[in-house]
């Protein structure tokens, strides 16, 4: 297989990281995956590193690739370099890293077997995407894997923490080998080399330091979520207005039809008076007129409430 030299591929600049005031922060660390297939030198892969968001799955990553990693196990040094791409799908990723087993049940951190999900900033909305590999929620190792198209379904459920700057080439031509039923490579892929291009460190933040970091994004969150409960409240509110409203217009009809029924009897017992050639009392005038009165009144007073 032809060897497609790290040098050959034009670079991608680093993503400038600016502060509010405009001015450029801490750079990037940039490191590197060089890759063999059948014993074959392929070319490099070179990754940058989100530390500014995710600075702890950077370092983890980082001090992986340099060999600087200590296992919190048993002492031993931790390193990228003899490990395989163990899981290759065609148009879906491409999973390495797991420095204990090599064929992806193993695999352990700078921090330990496992560490938390630092946050879902990052989308896996482009080829070249590099992310964390899990086992569900906050079971991150050293694990990873670098999407070889669009994965949006991926989104908040791994740690995106990077992306390929230079080696697409390569990926590519690991999407080409053939894997066995367990989308494991036929032909082994292996990391033969890791390190790292600058010389840019992380320094971890303490635990606090880090959640101020992006309390920006958990305050939006909440202001969101306190609108909606808002907008419900509102909602209900006007909810019962209307009910209240209706029950009042309820209760309005059916004093106008009582009012009604009233007038429909008297004029029933005028009409029967005036039939049989007698006079109406007094009485039934003085009754006749009030109930007009007072259908007057509730007439005036639903063509206000209305």
């Amino acid at each position: 297989m032809a060897s497609l030299q790290h040098g050959a591929q034009e670079m991608r600049p680093a993503k400038k990281v600016m502060d509010q005031s405009g001015k450029k922060r801490q750079e990037n660390p940039i490191v590197y995956l060089e890759i063999s297939i059948a014993g074959k030198n392929l070319g490099r892969i070179t990754l940058e590193l989100y530390a500014e968001r995710c600075p702890k799955t950077a370092e983890n990553f980082r001090q992986l690739c340099t060999g600087e990693a200590v296992s919190k196990t048993d002492g031993r040094k931790m390193c990228y370099t003899g490990s395989v791409f163990h899981r290759i799908i065609r148009d879906f990723m491409a999973q390495a890293g797991d420095i204990t087993n090599l064929n992806g049940t193993g695999g352990e951190s700078i921090f330990g077997p496992k560490f938390d999900d630092e946050n879902f900033y990052y989308r896996h909305n482009e080829p070249g995407i590099l992310s964390m590999a899990n086992a569900g929620p906050n079971t991150n190792n050293s694990q990873f894997f670098i999407t070889l198209k669009t994965q949006p379904h991926l989104d908040r459920k791994h740690v995106a923490f990077g992306r390929v700057m230079q080696g697409m080439a390569v990926v590519r031509e690991m999407e080409k080998v053939s894997c066995d039923r367990d989308d494991f490579p036929v032909d082994p892929v292996v990391i033969v080399k890791s390190g790292q291009v600058n010389k840019v460190k992380i320094d971890l933040p303490e635990e606090k330091k880090v959640e101020e970091i992006l309390s920006t994004e958990a305050e939006r969150a909440l202001k969101e979520k306190q609108r909606l409960e808002d907008e419900k409240e509102e909602l209900t509110w006007f909810d019962k207005q209307r009910k209240v409203m209706e029950q009042g217009y309820k209760e309005k009809w059916e004093q106008m039809d009582d009012m009604d029924r009233k007038v429909r009897m008297l004029a029933k017992r005028k009409q029967k008076v005036v039939g049989v050639g007698e006079k109406r009392n007094a009485e039934e005038e003085e009754e006749e007129e009030r109930v007009k009165e007072d259908k007057g009144i509730v007439k005036k007073r639903r063509r206000v409430f209305f």
